[in-house]
């Protein structure tokens, strides 16, 4: 995504392969934090809702990783998603070090964020307002601004209101189908497997006429459906 198109974050989102308790992700993660230590950051470990935080900082800035927390039971649910994930990962390299690391594709960043909106909707469907209406064209650059301009004013006042639950949850809906429809425009999605992808997810498959909604707005041109049976891709060929 270009950088121009970016929201602000101050988090890191990664995905490990193995199952990550608190305490296990405290001995994985000790190497890091002592690194960072080392380098002039403070460097804490914490436990929130359903991650595991590690929380580093230096001149007042704070920058937060986050681990998805995951007892041995609630691996071995995820662990054909996480291993499938990981193999539609894509290299990236790091220019300034001559390094490289591993990228979830955009269809697997996506797909959560579609899970997600699919359950804010079923909870409040007053959010339906802000995807009436379909713009198949891409999105101009004032659109774009308009937008980054709403979430970044919700995100402080959702900061200044901690305890407004309406206002947070606005905030992470706006976020996500932002998210969602700059992928798709910069990024681009092979359909085949996004539809792989939206469909593992239960709570999209658990409400199909909501993840429709979604669809129909944030991918207007999409042929892929969230049921077996109803998707207008081909699948004639090599399965993504």
């Amino acid at each position: 995504m270009p950088s121009s198109c970016r929201r602000a974050t101050s988090d890191i989102d990664l995905a490990v392969v193995e199952p990550l308790s608190y305490s296990r992700f405290n001995r994985f993660a000790s190497p890091i934090a002592d690194w960072l230590q080392a380098h002039g950051y403070s460097a804490r470990f914490e436990k929130a809702h359903a991650t595991n935080r590690l929380v580093y900082g230096a001149e007042g800035e704070t920058m937060v990783i986050e681990f998805p927390r995951k007892s041995e039971r609630n691996f071995a649910k995820k662990a054909k998603n996480l291993e499938r994930e990981f193999e539609h990962s894509r290299k990236k390299l790091v220019e300034e070090r001559g390094a490289t690391y591993r990228v979830v594709s955009p269809e697997d960043i996506a797909a959560p964020k579609l899970a997600r909106c699919t359950t804010y909707l079923e909870l409040d469907d007053s959010l339906c307002r802000y995807i009436e209406g379909v713009k198949p064209s891409p999105l101009s650059d004032a659109e774009v601004r308009c937008m980054l301009d709403e979430i970044e004013y919700l995100r402080a006042r959702a900061d200044l209101f901690p305890d407004d639950k309406l206002l947070a949850t606005k905030t992470r809906f706006l976020s996500d189908i932002f998210d969602v429809r700059l992928l798709s425009e910069s990024a681009g999605f092979n359909e085949r497997y996004f539809e792989r992808a939206i469909r593992s997810w239960d709570n999209i498959v658990k409400h199909p006429a909501s993840a429709r909604l979604l669809l129909n707005y944030l991918l207007p041109a999409t042929r892929v459906d969230v049921l077996e049976g109803n998707s207008l891709v081909t699948h004639d060929t090599k399965s993504a």
